[in-house]
């Protein structure tokens, strides 16, 4: 602390304040630090002075703020944001096959992401470390909108965060024998109560974290062997962006 308050003494004025600096910040991302009237904020997009993308802590430590282009700054006290999205995951996994339990002690980190070619289009990450499993979930500026869905989730494996083995939740890509045709494999997948859609590839929607069970499900059915080529869990792929670490904390029992 006393390392900070001396860094960022002679600093003063609004998120344009000249006193800044660029290192690796407490948030975990790169960018300018500055002192302003609202705390210590990290301003993530510092080239883009017309789509300024910037997180700040409040002075005491009790409350964050997104600041977003086009809009007022959206402040988050800590307590309350921790408590609502404790609330908001437990709600959704409850829906799913996660593992009831798989969340107990799970370490939580909420971040702020402002897409490089789309900083106004500015969202949260809740990526979460649990015995259960691994995984990332997406959730919009507003906390009243929080409400996840498998598409705003992504499977992370034994990463803390997204790489190449990131795989989407909520759905499996089947490839059908070279030999077998459209209409056929539709009849095959309808005969074992599924529905996909696309040629070739075919997508199958499935609850999130049941995607490796709907998979040995669909290996096992009759005829399988014939029809099924492959069953793979779809790629998550990732929009480029500046990244900034929000909030920390554990989740309770």
């Amino acid at each position: 602390m006393r390392q900070k308050a001396a860094l960022f003494a002679v600093c003063l004025g609004s998120l344009a304040a000249s006193c800044a600096t660029t290192r690796k910040s407490n948030w975990g991302g790169d960018g300018k630090v500055v002192q302003t009237a609202m705390g210590l904020c990290l301003e993530m997009t510092p080239e883009s002075q017309l789509n300024r993308v910037a997180v700040c802590e409040s002075p005491d430590q009790k409350s964050f703020a997104v600041i977003a282009p086009g809009q007022s700054p959206v402040i988050f006290p800590k307590e309350k944001a921790q408590a609502l999205l404790q609330e908001r995951l437990r709600h959704f996994l409850a829906k799913t096959p996660y593992p009831a339990q798989g969340l107990a002690g799970a370490k939580v980190e909420l971040w702020v992401v402002a897409p490089v070619f789309a900083p106004e289009e500015v969202y949260l990450t809740a990526f979460v470390e649990a015995r259960g499993g691994n995984f990332a979930v997406r959730l919009p500026l507003a906390p009243e909108r929080w409400a996840p869905e498998a598409r705003d989730v992504v499977l992370l494996g034994k990463d803390s965060y997204p790489s190449a083995a990131a795989r989407r939740a909520g759905l499996v890509m089947v490839t059908p024998k070279p030999y077998v045709r459209a209409a056929d494999f539709t009849r095959f997948l309808a005969a074992n109560g599924l529905e996909g859609q696309g040629d070739g590839v075919v997508s199958l929607p499935t609850p999130a974290f049941g995607e490796e069970g709907a998979a040995r499900v669909l290996l096992k059915a009759k005829e399988a062997r014939y029809y099924v080529q492959t069953v793979e869990l779809a790629p998550a792929g990732e929009r480029d962006g500046a990244k900034a670490r929000a909030l920390t904390f554990a989740l309770g029992t």
